[in-house]
């Protein structure tokens, strides 16, 4: 399905967004931080079926880095 990755596109580019101009350790922050770390595990899936490891593995990574803080 092609218009999934769009979404998730989106999301990351939203939650970006909202994640600079809202005030850190907020609970608004934190929600927008932990979308904004499944879009980097989504885009990993995304690259994994695309069989591109390294992307996916690059963002499974930064999206743990994210959730373990």
């Amino acid at each position: 399905d092609q218009i999934w990755p769009k979404y998730n596109q989106r999301l990351l580019q939203l939650t970006e967004k909202k994640i600079k101009s809202t005030k850190k350790n907020s609970r608004e922050y934190n929600v927008y931080l932990n979308f904004y770390a499944a879009a980097l595990n989504n885009n990993g899936y995304i690259e994994q079926n695309l069989g591109n490891n390294e992307k996916a593995i690059d963002y499974y990574n930064k999206s743990s880095d994210i959730m373990k803080g």
